[in-house]
């Protein structure tokens, strides 16, 4: 799961600048829900402490 986060970085420089190309809707709901898979299993790998 962690190794497609990796996809993550493109999107964030693809559409970095105002003026370039934006992603239509299904593509950043698409971007999104991998982000929100990622911050969840990251957030499953740490310690309870550092989460509370």
């Amino acid at each position: 799961m962690l190794a497609s986060a990796v996809d993550l970085t493109q999107f964030a420089v693809r559409f970095r600048y105002p003026g370039e190309e934006q992603p239509g809707l299904e593509e950043a709901r698409d971007w999104l829900a991998l982000a929100r898979k990622t911050y969840q299993e990251v957030r499953l790998r740490l310690p309870k402490d550092a989460t509370d």
